[in-house]
C-alpha cells in the first residue's frame, strides 16, 4: 500500500487540498471494479504543519493527523497555498 501525505498549512485552498485528497480515493476505487479480492493500493492522510486541526482560506476546518506521529509516507503532496498561507509555506 501506498502511503501519501497531503501536508496542509494554515489558510491552504480547500477545494485544492480535496483535489489531492480525490485522486489517491479514485485509485483506490476504480482497481476493485474488477478484482475479485478487496484491493486498497493507497491510503492517505491530511497532516498540519504543527498542531492537529488547521482553518483552510474558507475558513473551514481540516481534520488532521499530528506530523511525525504516523510513520513514514511514500508520496508528499503540498496543496497550493495561494492566499495568506503562502508565507507560512515559505517559512516551512
Amino acid at each position: 500500500m501506498t502511503r501519501v501525505a497531503i501536508v496542509c498549512f494554515e489558510a491552504t485552498s480547500l477545494s485544492c487540498a480535496a483535489g489531492l485528497a480525490d485522486v489517491p480515493e479514485a485509485a483506490d476505487v476504480h482497481p476493485r471494479d474488477g478484482w475479485s479480492a478487496p484491493f486498497k493500493p493507497f491510503e492517505w492522510t491530511f497532516l498540519p504543519e504543527e498542531g492537529a486541526r488547521i482553518a483552510a482560506s474558507s475558513g473551514l476546518d481540516i481534520g488532521t493527523q499530528r506530523l511525525g506521529g504516523g510513520g513514514t509516507h511514500d508520496v508528499v503532496l503540498i496543496p497550493a497555498t495561494h492566499c495568506p498561507g503562502y508565507k507560512r509555506f515559505a517559512r516551512f
